[in-house]
């Protein structure tokens, strides 16, 4: 059991550069082999059909002679009669040598193959024949017809040493050749890979000295635009976007907690006065003032859920058909009986969006709120759908107060969270900086967008476009 876990261990702890050039080396080896053995096939192939051309062409000569009624004794052969790479002989039908070349004159026939209608051509080759008992020949022999002899074979046998040689050669070159490149291309690929490799193992200990308090640091990145550039370029945008990430976590708790310690340090102050002085306590009031800033730590906390579910990505937007001037005239009303701003409702017309109303209804109700907290006398609210040129309809929201409105350089950080302008920081006026940051994520939940620009009595307007159902 050990063993196999062993086994099974083992290929983890290879290098990719090991195992790369451990690949090449194979494929190499393997691609030489063949190449090796088809090469040295081809050469001898070659080699013999250059001697069976020798061969052919030195019958060719004798059968001419034959025809012509001119056999001699004595035939001749390259080298004379000292030569004893080429023998040729001219057997009859009863196997008697009629001429043979003066190096073998004496000798037997080369081949018991007699001059026979049927056989007209022969090849063979020959393993230590009697002319040479340690050397190869290649025999041809060839059926004619003469005009003293009848039918005769002639024989032409050429040595094979000096194919035999370089083929020998031919195999020791490879032989030594073949592994030797197969080394070669061993350590070419093991520096090429290694070379490749470089950046990436640059990149994985710089990663490995990443921690939680040093997401500032960064991969370094190669100059060439390949896959390990592009790989290095795309760590660094996931680092940023990590170290963005918990930087906004870092900053979201910061003031999550900052946020609650106020009521709790409120309730806090009041009940350790009243419990210090009960006997002139009103306690009544003492329960209503903790009363509220319960309430208050309940939207604040309702606010930082609904937020967290959208970092999460499990925002829900049930679909289903909202009438959006419903909520809105639902929550003038709220705005009314509080009685501290007038109304303005005359620009509200039906409007009709796919989402969920209970969320678009804390969009309407965070506007509507966070105008009559900055307005000085007057919130209008406007209604109605609009052409979307050429993306559909859109229902367009636009929540107007009179107030000192939003400077141009904060109406992008007034939707962060957290973020009170210099005009509205005292927590006195109710706000904890999440309502229109909630708005936005709502809003962008549903597929539309939100921005702020100027009122037309000089206040803020906040304009709210959603898809029309």
């Amino acid at each position: 059991m050990e063993d196999r876990r062993r086994h099974h261990r083992l290929p983890r702890l290879v290098s990719v550069r090991a195992r790369t050039t451990a690949a090449a080396m194979v494929v190499v080896a393997v691609a030489l082999a063949i190449c090796s053995v088809t090469l040295i096939h081809i050469l001898r192939e070659a080699l013999v059909k250059t001697v069976d051309d020798s061969n052919s062409a030195l019958a060719n000569d004798i059968t001419a002679k034959i025809e012509s009624g001119t056999l001699p004794r004595f035939l001749a052969v390259p080298g004379g009669a000292g030569g004893g790479d080429t023998v040729l002989q001219v057997v009859d039908a009863e196997g008697k040598v009629l001429s043979a070349s003066p190096n073998f004159v004496l000798g037997p026939p080369l081949l018991s193959y007699r001059p026979s209608e049927h056989a007209k051509r022969y090849v063979d080759t020959l393993h230590g024949p009697v002319v040479d008992p340690k050397a190869d020949f290649r025999v041809l022999a060839i059926t004619k017809r003469s005009p003293d002899f009848g039918l005769v074979a002639i024989f032409s046998a050429s040595q094979l040493e000096q194919s035999t040689q370089t083929q020998r050669r031919m195999r020791r070159a490879l032989g030594y050749g073949a592994p030797g490149l197969t080394v070669l291309v061993g350590l070419l690929v093991w520096w090429l890979v290694g070379r490749a490799l470089r950046p990436v193992e640059s990149i994985r200990s710089q990663v490995a000295e990443i921690t939680a308090t040093a997401l500032d640091r960064r991969v370094p990145e190669p100059p060439i635009k390949d896959e390990i550039g592009r790989m290095a370029r795309t760590m660094n945008a996931m680092l940023d976007r990590l170290e963005s990430s918990v930087e906004r976590q870092r900053r979201f708790v910061s003031d999550a907690s900052h946020e609650l310690r106020s009521p709790l340090t409120a309730s806090q102050a009041q009940l350790e006065v009243a419990l210090a002085h009960p006997e002139v306590t009103a306690w009544p009031e003492i329960a209503a003032g903790v009363l509220d800033e319960n309430l208050r730590m309940t939207r604040l906390v309702n606010d930082l859920l609904v937020l967290a579910r959208s970092d999460e990505g499990t925002f829900e937007v049930t679909p289903g058909g909202v009438d959006l001037d419903d909520i809105v005239f639902a929550e003038i009303d709220r705005l009314r009986d509080r009685g501290r701003v007038e109304v303005d409702v005359s620009r509200v017309s039906g409007g009709r969006v796919q989402g969920h109303g209970e969320h678009l209804q804390r969009v309407i109700r965070n506007l509507v709120e966070n105008a009559e907290r900055h307005t000085y006398s007057m919130v209008a609210v406007e209604l109605g759908t609009i052409d979307g040129n050429g993306s559909g309809p859109l229902v367009e929201l636009a929540v107007v107060d009179d107030g000192p409105g939003v400077a141009p350089e904060d109406r992008e950080r007034v939707f962060h969270r957290f973020t009170r302008l210099d005009a509205g920081r005292s927590r006195d006026r109710g706000g904890s900086g999440l309502g229109l940051a909630i708005v936005k994520e709502i809003v962008m939940a549903h597929g539309g967008r939100i921005w702020v620009e100027d009122g037309p009595g000089g206040g803020a307007r906040f304009v709210v476009e959603l898809p029309a159902g």
